[in-house]
């Protein structure tokens, strides 16, 4: 392999790969044990899967990979990076930047609670869509596709108080206050939140703007093939997510006690980010009148669910743990009215 000097070149990561199997520019692999770069894939040639065992085999033992500076704008082109999605690449003044937007996420005062319920008060969910939006454009965009994908799409759709945003909103604080605030966790929600109904596009627009409860058999059965017509969109499109939000998107109709589908999953065989997703998009589609065809508060509903008082529409369970979460959210609520 043709040795190469360190300042000729610029590192990425493995998942800087992608899925493409053939690259227009050569690959460079440090190899610990040489102390030194050496060619190990030309342009054009195949990445077979032993060739990929091979550079996992390097990265796990403080390997590197690297590309020449002289490719570096085909492989950005190709690729369809920019420079500050490759940290070596970044400047020291951008690193700086995106430390400060971390820091700036974690800091944030924000009681989602009280927020919530003064949005579901008056119908008005905009400062939790741009709490969560500002959250989430402070996460680190080196971390992952899907992170630097839920930080475009939040700056540039999170915009507006609108159905989908309500829902992304929700699932995301949802998410946190079940105690789950990794930035890659929580970009899978958000990315997910965005796509969950993208099947829609490819169906008759009386299938997403009946109230579902309103729906006759057959057009209750079409209903729940946005699903899979979801998972054919983001497959075609090429689109690079990671497998969780994948099964958060196609397992967000699933349901605890196995009454869901598409496979009638339960209780642990459910992802739990799906369940989160699942439960905020009910409650924000029950509200908006998607349900039943009347648009009501979301705090009403929440009680009926925990006094077990289903209404038609309500019969959905989503588990102890989230349900317990719900609650706590009113919690204030309910002792204001108790007193």
């Amino acid at each position: 392999m043709k040795e190469i000097s360190e300042n000729e070149l610029f590192e990425i990561g493995i998942e800087h790969l992608r899925d493409v199997e053939v690259f227009p520019f050569h690959l460079y692999v440090y190899n610990p044990s040489k102390k030194s770069f050496h060619l190990y894939l030309d342009a054009n040639t195949p990445l077979t899967e032993q060739k990929l065992t091979f550079i996992q085999y390097i990265l796990q033992r403080k390997g590197r990979l690297a590309i020449s500076n002289k490719q570096k704008l085909t492989f950005l082109e190709h690729m369809d990076f920019s420079e500050a999605d490759i940290p070596s690449l970044m400047t020291e003044e951008v690193q700086e930047q995106e430390e400060i937007k971390t820091k700036a996420n974690i800091v944030i005062d924000f009681d989602f609670e009280d927020e919530f319920i003064e949005a579901d008060k008056l119908n008005d969910h905009m400062r939790l869509i741009q709490a969560m939006r500002e959250e989430v454009l402070g996460l680190s965009q080196k971390i992952s596709h899907t992170v630097s994908l839920a930080r475009y799409f939040v700056e540039h759709l999170a915009t507006e108080d609108n159905l989908i945003n309500r829902t992304v909103a929700l699932s995301y604080f949802l998410t946190k206050e079940s105690k789950i605030t990794d930035s890659k966790s929580l970009a899978d929600i958000v990315v997910a939140a965005y796509l969950y109904h993208l099947g829609y596009t490819q169906m008759d627009m009386k299938l997403s703007s009946s109230p579902q409860l309103l729906m006759g058999d057959r057009m209750a059965h079409e209903h729940k093939k946005h699903l899979g017509l979801s998972q054919h969109l983001i497959k075609k499109s090429g689109i690079d997510i990671s497998m969780r939000c994948k099964k958060i998107i196609n397992e967000h109709h699933e349901r605890t006690n196995g009454d869901g589908y598409p496979n009638s999953k339960t209780k642990y065989q459910i992802e739990p980010l799906a369940l989160i997703l699942g439960c905020a998009s009910h409650l924000i589609e029950y509200s908006m009148g998607k349900i039943d065809g009347r648009e009501q508060m979301i705090l009403p509903l929440i009680k009926l669910l925990e006094k077990g008082d289903r209404k038609p529409g309500l019969e959905v369970d989503f588990g102890e743990s989230l349900m317990e979460n719900l609650i706590s959210i009113v919690k204030s609520e309910f002792k204001e009215e108790a007193a």
